[in-house]
């Protein structure tokens, strides 16, 4: 878990990929971590039925599910 100052409510975690089988995606630098203003990382939140990942991010995973 990463702290957030921004959001010290949220649960945050740093994102290197997502893996997929064999297939490592690598997440874009600003997953990784969250900057000392709070800024970057994941949120987790297991109350919403939503994931968002950054355009680049999702359009690789959803390739790589077809």
């Amino acid at each position: 878990m990463l702290w957030n100052p921004k959001h010290p409510y949220f649960y945050c975690i740093g994102l290197a990929g997502i893996s997929m089988g064999e297939r490592t995606i690598l997440a874009p630098n600003m997953l990784p971590s969250v900057n000392r203003i709070g800024d970057d990382g994941v949120v987790v939140d297991n109350g919403t039925t939503l994931t968002m990942l950054p355009e680049k991010l999702y359009n690789a995973v959803v390739s790589e599910f077809d």
